[in-house]
């Protein structure tokens, strides 16, 4: 159980998920982009597909929540997991879901930390309560309001801010990006705040907003912590949704985020467009089970519908 010293005969199995992810929200729109990669401690590539994003429908309001830091725990369940897990979780209103997620957490991170792992780790929450745009960071290392803190802390704590649509600002805006640090940052700042500024669409936005975190993963030759396989979604202030992924070279493969709203609870969504669907359900999983093959080239993992490496470009094996 979580928040009990693991049995010795346990294997340390835990994969990463110091991601890069970056949200913009406007009076009129939330955008937020995520990499689906995992790796290990020691930078080795997990998988290429692991989902970090979710939609939520509270009671007050609706929106999303991404993470970095741990990418799995001991059983291999990732924070998109615990998320799904949480009771009634839809029901509740943005600042007692928040709350609920930091108290779920807490335990699980501590369960890792005793193992002696780093557990650095963010949650954030954004999108719209109450037809104002509000963006929550839920993390034991990091504050809107302050500086990283080097060390984690024993217990999450929450920061936010909210922006009253009526703002006297002709676009008034957010920009919140955490997990791995951009090498230039200032660079992004020049390529986002103008377009905002200006009153860019959300369509003209997100595309910003997924290069930016394509460029982190670039940046080290897409080896290091940030795939070049990217997920993101658009929320209006109406609840509507645009979600898309944007994989280098393409996939016939197209998975998309959780959606947990109310009663309902969605998981391991996916689509195959390929023409020739096939039955995926693993009954041991409880779930699809998606497949990856490694590159013939470099190793890395090319999941199934890739059309090419998302590292050395090799065509998919």
């Amino acid at each position: 159980m979580f928040g009990q010293q693991l049995p010795t005969r346990w294997s340390v199995a835990i994969w990463l998920g110091m991601t890069f992810n970056l949200s913009v929200l406007t009076r009129d729109f939330a955008i937020c982009a995520v990499d689906r990669r995992l790796t290990t401690p020691k930078g080795k590539i997990v998988t290429e597909r692991s989902n970090k994003l979710t939609l939520l429908e509270f009671a007050d309001g609706h929106g999303f929540v991404t993470y970095t830091g741990i990418g799995s725990d001991f059983r291999k369940r990732t924070p998109s997991d615990w998320i799904a897990e949480i009771p009634d979780l839809g029901r509740l209103s943005i600042d007692d879901a928040a709350a609920a997620l930091k108290a779920d957490a807490e335990p699980r991170l501590a369960a890792i930390a005793r193992q002696g792992i780093n557990v650095r780790h963010s949650f954030v929450m954004g999108g719209f309560k109450r037809g104002n745009p509000f963006a929550l960071l839920i993390s034991n290392y990091d504050s809107i309001d302050g500086p990283e803190r080097a060390d984690a802390d024993p217990v999450l704590s929450v920061s936010g801010r909210e922006m009253s649509w009526r703002s006297g600002a002709q676009h008034p805006f957010l920009v919140l990006a955490i997990g791995a640090t951009p090498r230039h940052p200032a660079k992004i700042q020049r390529r986002l705040v103008p377009a905002i500024k200006k009153g860019a669409t959300a369509k003209v936005l997100r595309k910003l907003v997924v290069k930016t975190v394509k460029d982190v993963a670039y940046q080290d030759d897409r080896k290091a912590s940030v795939g070049s396989s990217v997920q993101s979604v658009v929320i209006d202030r109406s609840g509507n949704q645009e979600i898309l992924g944007h994989v280098p070279g393409g996939t016939t493969l197209l998975e998309g985020p959780n959606i947990v709203g109310g009663a309902m609870k969605i998981a391991d969504v996916y689509v195959d467009v390929s023409g020739e669907p096939g039955w995926r359900y693993d009954r041991v999983l409880g779930k699809a089970k998606i497949k990856e093959t490694r590159c013939k080239e470099c190793g890395t993992p090319v999941p199934e519908g890739y059309r090419r490496c998302g590292v050395c470009d090799a065509p998919a094996p």
